[in-house]
């Protein structure tokens, strides 16, 4: 008599160790790691999800977005780690926020902001304020060669320098001693 074939047995799914998260497949409940990489995502809807994409458009928090939607930061990590095509749409969700932040600092920056003005506690007007920051951070942003920050390289020049001129001070006080 021959050896049965073992058991094919379905994938079962590891109880769940948090609310919310996605869970490893396995095909045998002794085995650590997913099966042929399965995962079960948690039942969130597509309408959270759209709705965590748009947050992130907005924004391009990625905290806020979660929170907006009810959906934990680990769902969003693992959808964004196992499935390619959310994965893009949520990339290019956080490129249109980090556009939309762009477009807000060069307002603020050309067209300030109006900062009210009190006196004794009642508001008596407004004052039009300009950001310089923003507009330094916006040059070495999109001019990185013109504007970029020197120090490192400014410090390492004077640093050589002066080592450069302990040495000969060194020197003229060894020929002045002999």
């Amino acid at each position: 008599m021959s050896p049965k074939p073992p058991k094919k047995t379905e994938p079962v799914a590891l109880p769940p160790k948090r609310r919310g998260h996605a869970q490893k497949v396995t095909s045998d409940p002794g085995k650590r790691g997913p099966a042929k990489g399965s995962y079960i995502q948690p039942k969130i809807s597509e309408e959270r999800w759209g709705i965590l994409l748009e947050e992130l458009t907005h924004h391009a928090n990625r905290v806020m977005a979660c929170e907006k939607s009810g959906i934990s930061i680990k769902s969003d990590y693992d959808r964004r780690h196992f499935d390619p095509v959310y994965k893009a749409a949520n990339e290019e969700a956080m490129k249109c926020g980090i556009e939309a932040l762009e477009a807000e600092a060069h307002r603020r920056a050309h067209q300030g902001v109006d900062e009210p003005i009190y006196q004794g506690g009642a508001l008596v007007g407004t004052k039009r304020v300009y950001s310089n920051t923003l507009i330094a951070f916006l040059l070495s942003a999109n001019c990185p060669d013109k504007y970029r920050q020197r120090t490192e390289n400014i410090n390492m020049n004077m640093n050589l320098d002066l080592a450069d001129r302990l040495a000969k001070a060194r020197k003229r006080k060894d020929e002045d001693q002999s």
